[in-house]
């Protein structure tokens, strides 16, 4: 009886020992992270100095196992990029859950205007199909983020539009005290023009960082036919090189935007309104001949046959009567080391009136010593679009009186 009473007792012992061991396990999984694994941001921040993103996450004890992956748009683009680059895409996270993230390619200056950046959270081996692909990591992400950087000084849009009495008008964040404007239109056929003119190509930020500038020139009716506007944020004193130096503007802007010319009703307060010159209407246009220029996206150096190659955007009527001069620097080649070229007597090249096209060789034959420096040691070269069959001497880049001009820097 009394065996059979301890074996009893023996298992009630067990039973209590069992739940005991079960209460403290459930006790400890309780305090422990959710299981199974729910990783998510639980913090992150934007680091204008140093354009990182740093923050740290919850929701695993295995953080280790996880990384961020961080894409960034620019102003004025549409397509996202990752960083810092394609083959170190995923930042991991450390054993404390926290990670920072550099949100910018080394040389890659618009990286640090980002407009917006979206940080996803997945497996530290995950792979990107391409430098563009956020998809990708957004179905990949456990967790993800989007949002706009924090630092209020950096210069950006916050707004631009086109209106219907022909303004391209909005509003400047951050710190723009020493900036201003440039505003270029596209004509379909006639390419990108600075306005109102080249003379107040840059035109200031109002009150409140809010600007509102004329889109059309009054002695160009063609303006009206814009059908896109592109808007940047430069240094002020900066200067184009030409009415149609876009390229130019895109090199030196710090911010810019992009936008189509659908008109909407004013946005810019009353007060805006009243800081801005009041400019004649001009009537419903009629197409009318586009002065000739270069047409800068199709210019290029040829390195298969050493020329310059390219076309001029006009009227077949004016385009005959044009010539373009071509001058390359050449390094270590004299006190001036710029050359006219092929030579001082062909130095006019003509443009195909048909189709605006011309190709200038870029060299000169003889001597063989001056053939050899030129197609060796040429580094940029000079275009000048003239339509009074004007002359200059060898080295006469800077005296010519040109209607549009053109740099590049051969190898781009």
């Amino acid at each position: 009886m009394s065996k059979r009473f301890n074996r009893i007792q023996i298992i009630a012992l067990l039973a209590i020992l069992l739940s005991t061991i079960t209460a403290n396990a459930l006790a400890r999984q309780a305090a422990w992270e959710p299981f199974p694994d729910s990783p998510q941001f639980e913090s992150y921040v934007y680091n204008p100095k140093d354009h990182t993103v740093s923050g740290k996450i919850t929701g695993t004890d295995t953080p280790k196992k996880y990384g961020v992956v961080i894409f960034i748009q620019v102003p004025g683009s549409d397509i996202w990029w990752v960083k810092p680059d394609f083959d170190h895409c995923v930042t991991p996270v450390d054993g404390n859950r926290l990670f920072s993230a550099k949100a910018y390619t080394a040389g890659e200056v618009s990286d640090k205007n980002a407009a917006y950046y979206t940080i996803c959270l997945v497996d530290k081996s995950f792979k990107l199909s391409n430098p563009n692909d956020l998809d990708g990591a957004l179905a990949a992400a456990y967790d993800f983020k989007s949002e706009q950087p924090t630092d209020p000084t950096t210069p950006r849009f916050e707004s631009a539009a086109y209106t219907e009495d022909h303004y391209v008008e909005g509003r400047v964040l951050g710190d723009y005290s020493n900036l201003d404007l440039l505003l270029f239109i596209h004509v379909e056929s006639a390419g990108y023009w600075i306005k109102p003119s080249i003379d107040g190509a840059r035109s200031p930020i109002l009150k409140d960082g809010y600007f509102r500038i004329q889109a059309y020139s009054p002695d160009a009716p063609n303006d009206l036919l814009a059908d896109e506007f592109e808007i940047y944020l430069v240094n002020k004193g900066f200067q184009l090189n030409g009415p149609s130096d876009i390229d130019g503007a895109r090199a030196a802007a710090l911010a810019y935007t992009i936008g189509s010319t659908d008109p909407i009703d004013s946005t810019v307060p009353h007060d805006m309104l009243t800081s801005t010159p009041a400019i004649e209407p001009i009537s419903t246009p009629t197409p009318t001949p586009i002065p000739p220029h270069f047409d800068t996206t199709s210019i290029y150096y040829d390195e298969a046959d050493n020329y310059v190659k390219g076309t001029v955007l006009g009227d077949p009527s004016d385009l005959s009567n044009c010539n373009i001069m071509l001058f390359i620097y050449v390094p270590n080649s004299g006190d001036n080391c710029w050359w006219v070229k092929p030579t001082l007597a062909d130095q006019l090249s003509p443009v195909n009136p048909v189709d605006g096209s011309f190709y200038i060789q870029a060299y000169s034959d003889y001597p063989p010593e001056a053939y050899y420096s030129d197609v060796t040691y040429a580094t940029k070269y000079e275009l000048y679009l003239v339509n009074d069959g004007q002359t200059v001497g060898v080295h006469g880049h800077d005296k010519v009186k040109s209607i549009d001009a053109y740099k590049g820097v051969r190898g781009q």
